[in-house]
């Protein structure tokens, strides 16, 4: 592999290359591409609803509910990756970390996009207010932008022969207007639970992992701890043997002296 698309493999060998690991990443690489096209789609599409008095066009629902789902089911798969120990070898864990913040930039433009278009719906309804509320304060305006049950305020108007018009159309408008407010809050409602969990999850991955380490190394430690004991005690053992076959030796020799004095000693006699 070349290093153009960040999945180069590490120059410390084949031993830590984990090609079912680098090859979800990729995946998710490209899962998330298709994410961001759908964010951009939804996000301009809300753009262009804002010249329809119309409410939230249900395709953008749609196309909403599509992103919800693809960044909550990209969201799951790193944390997968995240609990397999493997992502930690250094050919892995650089990818795995890239995908998990390049999901989190996508969510967090995503969030920040729906905030811009909330900012803009409420600048517009505030605008459809004033036209058939010229009286009203900032703070009135605001209020019934808040509130979904306008219908009595705009009656009064509507009952105005000249403003009719203008009324019943910003009606509509407001009443569009504020169901995709509370659209939008759904939304950031959910993207930032899938954020928030795709952080905690990681970090008890991350936790769990480091505790399968620690104690592997603990092991390791201990074994080879014993290791050095148990070469203790063959290095003691085959000391002892050579001092017990040094001491068998040097018996039979005082044996064998003993044996050679009694001879010439008998043969001494008998003479």
């Amino acid at each position: 592999m070349n290093g153009r698309d960040g999945y180069s493999q590490s120059p410390q060998g084949i031993s830590s290359f984990s090609p079912e690991i680098l090859n979800e990443c990729k995946a998710i690489d490209r899962g998330i591409d298709v994410l961001q096209s759908k964010m951009e789609q939804v996000l301009r599409k809300q753009r262009e609803s804002l010249t329809d008095p119309a409410p939230m066009d249900s395709a953008i629902k749609a196309l909403t509910t599509e992103v919800l789902g693809d960044s909550n089911n990209l969201s799951v798969r790193i944390q997968r990756l995240k609990a397999n120990p493997k992502h930690l070898e250094p050919s892995n864990k650089p990818q795995v970390d890239r995908v998990q913040r390049r999901l989190g930039k996508a969510n967090q433009e995503f969030l920040s996009g729906e905030a811009a278009h909330e900012r803009e719906l409420k600048a517009d309804g505030d605008r459809q207010l004033q036209i058939i509320h010229p009286d009203w304060t900032k703070e009135q305006r605001e209020e019934a932008m808040q509130n979904n049950q306008q219908s009595g305020h705009f009656a009064t108007a509507i009952m105005q022969g000249s403003r009719q018009k203008d009324a019943n159309n910003a009606l509509i408008a407001v009443q569009g207007r504020h169901q995709a407010i509370q659209e939008i809050a759904r939304t950031v409602i959910l993207v930032n639970q899938i954020q928030t969990e795709l952080h905690t999850q990681i970090i008890m991955h991350d936790t769990t992992v480091n505790q399968i380490n620690e104690r592997s190394e603990a092991v390791q430690q201990d074994v080879s701890g014993a290791n050095t004991q148990l070469d203790g005690a063959i290095k003691s053992a085959r000391a002892a043997n050579r001092k017990k076959w040094i001491c068998l030796g040097i018996a039979l020799l005082i044996i064998i002296i003993i044996v050679i004095i009694v001879v010439i000693v008998v043969k001494v006699v008998v003479k």
